[in-house]
Protein backbone atom coordinates (compact mmCIF):
# COMPACT_ATOMS: atom_id res chain seq x y z
CA UNK A 1 0.00 0.00 0.00
CA UNK A 2 1.32 3.37 -0.84
CA UNK A 3 -0.19 7.14 -0.43
CA UNK A 4 0.74 10.10 -1.93
CA UNK A 5 -0.97 13.96 -0.22
CA UNK A 6 -0.14 17.09 -1.58
CA UNK A 7 -2.02 20.83 -0.56
CA UNK A 8 -0.91 23.88 -3.15
CA UNK A 9 -1.67 27.38 -2.64
CA UNK A 10 -1.80 30.41 -4.95
CA UNK A 11 -2.11 34.18 -5.06
CA UNK A 12 -3.10 35.32 -8.85
CA UNK A 13 -3.20 39.19 -9.65
CA UNK A 14 -3.92 40.33 -12.77
CA UNK A 15 -3.48 43.59 -14.78
CA UNK A 16 -4.76 43.98 -18.63
CA UNK A 17 -5.04 47.03 -20.49
CA UNK A 18 -6.92 47.40 -24.15
CA UNK A 19 -5.09 49.58 -26.09
CA UNK A 20 -7.64 50.80 -28.56
CA UNK A 21 -10.14 51.93 -25.82
CA UNK A 22 -7.93 52.25 -23.00
CA UNK A 23 -9.82 50.35 -20.85
CA UNK A 24 -8.27 48.36 -17.92
CA UNK A 25 -9.26 45.27 -16.34
CA UNK A 26 -8.05 43.57 -12.71
CA UNK A 27 -8.90 40.34 -10.88
CA UNK A 28 -7.09 38.73 -7.98
CA UNK A 29 -8.05 35.88 -6.45
CA UNK A 30 -6.87 32.86 -3.70
CA UNK A 31 -6.92 29.70 -3.95
CA UNK A 32 -6.07 26.23 -2.35
CA UNK A 33 -5.67 23.04 -4.61
CA UNK A 34 -5.37 19.66 -2.08
CA UNK A 35 -4.65 16.33 -4.29
CA UNK A 36 -4.65 12.59 -2.45
CA UNK A 37 -3.59 9.48 -4.14
CA UNK A 38 -4.33 6.07 -2.98
CA UNK A 39 -2.75 2.56 -4.32
CA UNK A 40 -3.06 -0.94 -2.91
CA UNK A 41 -0.99 -3.61 -4.59
CA UNK A 42 -2.83 -7.09 -5.25
CA UNK A 43 0.32 -8.95 -6.81
CA UNK A 44 2.80 -8.80 -9.02
CA UNK A 45 0.69 -7.82 -11.73
CA UNK A 46 -2.74 -6.04 -10.62
CA UNK A 47 -2.90 -2.74 -8.25
CA UNK A 48 -5.95 -0.42 -7.71
CA UNK A 49 -6.14 3.31 -6.73
CA UNK A 50 -8.54 5.78 -5.65
CA UNK A 51 -7.22 9.63 -6.52
CA UNK A 52 -8.50 12.83 -5.73
CA UNK A 53 -7.73 16.02 -6.49
CA UNK A 54 -8.52 19.78 -7.12
CA UNK A 55 -7.35 21.62 -10.10
CA UNK A 56 -7.75 25.11 -12.27
CA UNK A 57 -8.33 25.90 -15.85
CA UNK A 58 -7.54 29.18 -16.68
CA UNK A 59 -8.81 31.21 -19.09
CA UNK A 60 -6.93 31.60 -22.44
CA UNK A 61 -5.85 34.96 -24.32
CA UNK A 62 -8.36 34.42 -27.08
CA UNK A 63 -11.24 34.02 -24.57
CA UNK A 64 -9.84 36.86 -22.91
CA UNK A 65 -9.27 39.21 -25.69
CA UNK A 66 -11.96 41.59 -25.70
CA UNK A 67 -11.11 43.02 -29.24
CA UNK A 68 -13.55 41.35 -31.43
CA UNK A 69 -13.99 39.81 -35.00
CA UNK A 70 -16.96 41.51 -37.09
CA UNK A 71 -15.26 40.41 -40.28
CA UNK A 72 -18.92 39.23 -40.70
CA UNK A 73 -21.44 41.58 -39.67
CA UNK A 74 -24.18 39.08 -38.94
CA UNK A 75 -21.89 37.08 -36.81
CA UNK A 76 -19.27 38.97 -34.48
CA UNK A 77 -17.09 36.94 -31.83
CA UNK A 78 -15.10 37.82 -28.52
CA UNK A 79 -13.22 37.55 -25.76
CA UNK A 80 -14.51 38.12 -22.11
CA UNK A 81 -11.92 40.18 -19.78
CA UNK A 82 -13.70 39.46 -16.91
CA UNK A 83 -13.67 35.70 -16.89
CA UNK A 84 -12.67 33.86 -14.03
CA UNK A 85 -11.37 30.78 -14.01
CA UNK A 86 -12.92 27.39 -13.87
CA UNK A 87 -12.41 24.92 -10.78
CA UNK A 88 -12.12 20.88 -11.52
CA UNK A 89 -13.22 18.65 -8.63
CA UNK A 90 -11.53 14.70 -9.67
CA UNK A 91 -12.56 11.79 -7.94
CA UNK A 92 -10.96 8.56 -9.75
CA UNK A 93 -10.76 4.92 -9.13
CA UNK A 94 -9.11 2.34 -10.97
CA UNK A 95 -7.91 -1.58 -11.66
CA UNK A 96 -4.10 -1.98 -13.63
CA UNK A 97 -3.14 -5.14 -14.84
CA UNK A 98 0.82 -5.60 -16.33
CA UNK A 99 0.70 -8.23 -18.80
CA UNK A 100 4.37 -9.06 -20.08
CA UNK A 101 5.24 -5.81 -21.82
CA UNK A 102 1.60 -4.44 -21.63
CA UNK A 103 -0.54 -2.49 -19.66
CA UNK A 104 -4.26 -2.27 -19.17
CA UNK A 105 -6.20 0.30 -17.44
CA UNK A 106 -9.76 0.42 -16.11
CA UNK A 107 -10.99 3.72 -14.73
CA UNK A 108 -14.70 5.23 -13.28
CA UNK A 109 -14.34 8.89 -12.31
CA UNK A 110 -16.61 11.78 -11.32
CA UNK A 111 -15.85 15.60 -12.23
CA UNK A 112 -17.52 18.36 -10.27
CA UNK A 113 -16.62 21.92 -12.48
CA UNK A 114 -17.59 25.15 -11.18
CA UNK A 115 -17.62 28.57 -12.81
CA UNK A 116 -17.49 27.27 -16.33
CA UNK A 117 -15.85 28.53 -19.09
CA UNK A 118 -18.17 28.32 -22.13
CA UNK A 119 -18.55 30.33 -25.52
CA UNK A 120 -22.45 31.80 -25.26
CA UNK A 121 -24.41 32.88 -28.51
CA UNK A 122 -26.87 35.99 -28.17
CA UNK A 123 -29.09 37.04 -31.42
CA UNK A 124 -30.36 40.62 -31.20
CA UNK A 125 -33.89 41.36 -33.13
CA UNK A 126 -32.08 42.57 -36.26
CA UNK A 127 -30.55 39.28 -36.58
CA UNK A 128 -26.84 39.88 -35.34
CA UNK A 129 -25.17 36.88 -33.39
CA UNK A 130 -22.49 37.97 -31.19
CA UNK A 131 -20.48 34.81 -29.66
CA UNK A 132 -18.35 35.39 -26.73
CA UNK A 133 -17.21 33.33 -23.18
CA UNK A 134 -18.85 33.35 -19.99
CA UNK A 135 -18.79 31.75 -16.63
CA UNK A 136 -21.92 30.23 -17.14
CA UNK A 137 -22.32 27.92 -13.41
CA UNK A 138 -21.27 24.39 -13.38
CA UNK A 139 -20.48 21.16 -15.31
CA UNK A 140 -20.60 17.31 -14.27
CA UNK A 141 -19.26 14.34 -15.82
CA UNK A 142 -18.58 11.07 -15.16
CA UNK A 143 -18.03 7.92 -17.06
CA UNK A 144 -15.28 5.03 -17.64
CA UNK A 145 -12.03 4.78 -19.35
CA UNK A 146 -10.21 2.04 -20.50
CA UNK A 147 -6.76 2.30 -21.85
CA UNK A 148 -3.85 -0.13 -23.54
CA UNK A 149 -0.63 0.78 -23.69
CA UNK A 150 1.81 -2.25 -25.02
CA UNK A 151 3.90 -4.01 -28.01
CA UNK A 152 1.89 -6.09 -29.97
CA UNK A 153 5.68 -7.11 -31.81
CA UNK A 154 8.59 -6.37 -31.46
CA UNK A 155 8.57 -3.97 -34.70
CA UNK A 156 4.86 -2.63 -33.16
CA UNK A 157 3.96 -0.86 -30.18
CA UNK A 158 0.02 0.29 -29.36
CA UNK A 159 -1.59 3.07 -26.73
CA UNK A 160 -5.35 3.19 -27.42
CA UNK A 161 -7.81 4.14 -25.00
CA UNK A 162 -11.79 4.37 -25.62
CA UNK A 163 -13.79 6.45 -22.79
CA UNK A 164 -17.72 6.72 -22.51
CA UNK A 165 -19.27 9.84 -20.30
CA UNK A 166 -22.25 11.25 -19.33
CA UNK A 167 -22.17 15.25 -18.84
CA UNK A 168 -24.42 18.13 -17.92
CA UNK A 169 -24.27 21.52 -17.79
CA UNK A 170 -26.50 23.80 -15.30
CA UNK A 171 -27.05 27.35 -15.06
CA UNK A 172 -29.08 28.96 -12.36
CA UNK A 173 -29.28 32.26 -14.33
CA UNK A 174 -30.71 30.70 -17.53
CA UNK A 175 -32.51 27.34 -18.74
CA UNK A 176 -31.09 27.92 -22.24
CA UNK A 177 -27.68 27.36 -20.80
CA UNK A 178 -28.07 23.95 -19.28
CA UNK A 179 -28.05 20.73 -21.22
CA UNK A 180 -27.04 17.17 -20.71
CA UNK A 181 -26.29 14.06 -22.46
CA UNK A 182 -23.93 10.82 -23.35
CA UNK A 183 -21.36 10.88 -25.59
CA UNK A 184 -17.86 8.73 -25.81
CA UNK A 185 -13.70 8.92 -27.77
CA UNK A 186 -11.26 6.44 -29.00
CA UNK A 187 -8.36 7.14 -29.76
CA UNK A 188 -5.15 5.35 -31.20
CA UNK A 189 -1.27 5.85 -31.78
CA UNK A 190 0.68 2.75 -33.47
CA UNK A 191 4.22 3.10 -33.68
CA UNK A 192 6.73 0.64 -36.11
CA UNK A 193 9.84 0.44 -36.12
CA UNK A 194 10.98 -0.50 -39.83
CA UNK A 195 15.09 -1.17 -38.96
CA UNK A 196 17.10 -0.01 -36.28
CA UNK A 197 17.36 3.98 -38.00
CA UNK A 198 13.94 4.01 -39.04
CA UNK A 199 10.35 4.07 -37.88
CA UNK A 200 6.58 5.33 -38.63
CA UNK A 201 3.68 6.44 -36.42
CA UNK A 202 0.22 6.30 -37.29
CA UNK A 203 -2.54 7.69 -35.09
CA UNK A 204 -6.30 8.60 -34.89
CA UNK A 205 -8.89 10.25 -32.90
CA UNK A 206 -12.57 10.34 -33.36
CA UNK A 207 -14.97 12.37 -31.00
CA UNK A 208 -18.54 11.74 -31.04
CA UNK A 209 -21.23 13.83 -31.28
CA UNK A 210 -21.61 15.72 -27.77
CA UNK A 211 -23.53 18.36 -26.46
CA UNK A 212 -22.69 21.93 -25.17
CA UNK A 213 -24.48 24.20 -22.88
CA UNK A 214 -26.74 25.98 -25.57
CA UNK A 215 -26.93 23.20 -28.51
CA UNK A 216 -24.70 20.01 -29.73
CA UNK A 217 -21.43 19.23 -31.72
CA UNK A 218 -21.20 17.37 -34.30
CA UNK A 219 -18.63 14.38 -34.38
CA UNK A 220 -15.31 14.99 -35.26
CA UNK A 221 -12.25 12.43 -36.80
CA UNK A 222 -8.83 12.92 -38.09
CA UNK A 223 -5.46 10.98 -38.87
CA UNK A 224 -2.12 11.59 -38.44
CA UNK A 225 0.74 9.54 -39.79
CA UNK A 226 4.52 10.63 -39.32
CA UNK A 227 8.18 8.67 -40.06
CA UNK A 228 11.58 9.26 -38.56
CA UNK A 229 14.68 8.36 -39.78
CA UNK A 230 17.83 8.75 -37.37
CA UNK A 231 21.36 9.27 -38.29
CA UNK A 232 24.92 9.83 -36.95
CA UNK A 233 23.93 6.86 -33.56
CA UNK A 234 20.80 8.71 -33.43
CA UNK A 235 22.37 11.81 -32.62
CA UNK A 236 20.82 13.68 -35.35
CA UNK A 237 17.06 13.05 -37.39
CA UNK A 238 14.58 13.71 -39.89
CA UNK A 239 11.07 13.72 -39.03
CA UNK A 240 8.74 14.33 -41.80
CA UNK A 241 4.80 13.97 -40.20
CA UNK A 242 1.20 15.04 -41.75
CA UNK A 243 -1.46 16.12 -39.63
CA UNK A 244 -5.10 15.44 -40.81
CA UNK A 245 -4.33 13.53 -43.64
CA UNK A 246 -7.85 13.97 -44.57
CA UNK A 247 -8.72 17.28 -43.47
CA UNK A 248 -11.65 16.38 -41.70
CA UNK A 249 -11.10 18.16 -38.47
CA UNK A 250 -13.59 20.55 -38.94
CA UNK A 251 -16.44 21.94 -36.20
CA UNK A 252 -20.05 21.55 -36.86
CA UNK A 253 -22.30 22.77 -34.05
CA UNK A 254 -26.17 23.78 -33.63
CA UNK A 255 -26.95 26.43 -30.83
CA UNK A 256 -30.45 27.42 -29.92
CA UNK A 257 -31.68 29.99 -28.08
CA UNK A 258 -35.40 31.64 -27.13
CA UNK A 259 -35.07 33.48 -30.73
CA UNK A 260 -32.80 31.82 -33.25
CA UNK A 261 -31.33 28.27 -34.07
CA UNK A 262 -28.36 28.38 -36.02
CA UNK A 263 -26.17 25.95 -37.48
CA UNK A 264 -22.22 26.87 -37.73
CA UNK A 265 -19.68 24.60 -39.60
CA UNK A 266 -16.24 25.54 -40.04
CA UNK A 267 -13.45 23.63 -41.65
CA UNK A 268 -9.81 25.57 -40.87
CA UNK A 269 -6.49 24.54 -42.39
CA UNK A 270 -5.67 21.53 -40.35
CA UNK A 271 -3.97 19.60 -42.77
CA UNK A 272 -0.27 20.63 -42.29
CA UNK A 273 2.71 18.99 -43.08
CA UNK A 274 6.20 19.40 -41.08
CA UNK A 275 9.72 18.51 -41.96
CA UNK A 276 12.26 18.56 -38.96
CA UNK A 277 15.45 17.98 -38.37
CA UNK A 278 17.09 17.49 -35.36
CA UNK A 279 20.69 17.46 -34.36
CA UNK A 280 21.65 16.66 -30.44
CA UNK A 281 25.14 17.95 -28.77
CA UNK A 282 25.85 18.09 -25.46
CA UNK A 283 24.30 16.87 -21.93
CA UNK A 284 20.30 16.96 -22.41
CA UNK A 285 17.49 16.57 -19.80
CA UNK A 286 13.72 16.54 -19.87
CA UNK A 287 11.34 17.15 -17.00
CA UNK A 288 8.41 14.69 -18.47
CA UNK A 289 5.07 16.59 -16.97
CA UNK A 290 1.89 16.66 -18.82
CA UNK A 291 -1.84 16.43 -18.05
CA UNK A 292 -4.04 14.41 -19.10
CA UNK A 293 -7.19 15.33 -21.66
CA UNK A 294 -10.09 16.07 -20.45
CA UNK A 295 -12.58 13.16 -20.44
CA UNK A 296 -15.41 14.76 -21.22
CA UNK A 297 -13.68 15.36 -24.54
CA UNK A 298 -9.92 16.29 -24.90
CA UNK A 299 -8.13 17.65 -27.78
CA UNK A 300 -9.47 20.89 -27.17
CA UNK A 301 -13.01 19.62 -27.92
CA UNK A 302 -14.73 21.99 -25.14
CA UNK A 303 -13.01 24.83 -26.18
CA UNK A 304 -13.63 24.76 -29.95
CA UNK A 305 -12.34 27.45 -32.70
CA UNK A 306 -15.17 29.32 -33.29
Amino acid sequence: FSYQSGLRTEYVDINSELKTTNENFTQNYFSVYPSLFLMQKLNKNNEINLNYSRRVNRPRSRQLNPFGDSSDPYNIRKGNPNLSPEYVNAIEAGYSRYIKRSLLNATIYYRYVTDVIEHVNYVDSQGVSTISYRNIGSRESYGGEVTYSGQIYKWWSLNAGFNFYQLSYSSGESAELSNAGFSWNFKASNNFRINSSLTAQLSGRYDAARITSQGSMEARYAIDAGIKKDFLNKKASLNLRVRDIFNTRKFAYESFGANYSQFTERLPSTRVVQLNFTDKFGKMSSDKRGRRDSPEGGDDMGDFEI
